[in-house]
């Protein structure tokens, strides 16, 4: 599972660039939704190896990687 940050105690009081910028809107229940979805769906021939949770992690699969540094190297910045 790939999820950015998500609202729990490990979250609670941090402010890094990412997650002022990005704010953190991911719910436990939403990766649980991501997990249980990624183990009970008909098996594919080529099983992933990294399963995105929410929006934005999505999205970084669409991207290449140097522009995946370049976007996280702005938002981060603080």
């Amino acid at each position: 599972m790939w999820p950015l940050f998500v609202q729990t105690a490990m979250t609670d009081g941090v402010e890094t660039g990412s997650t002022t910028s990005l704010g953190v809107h991911l719910k436990p229940e939403d990766v649980a939704e991501a997990v249980y979805s990624a183990t009970h769906r008909g098996r594919s021939r080529l099983p992933k190896v990294h399963y995105p949770v929410g929006r934005l992690a999505a999205i970084s699969q669409l991207t290449p990687g140097w522009a995946q540094r370049l976007i996280t190297k702005t938002v981060t910045r603080s």
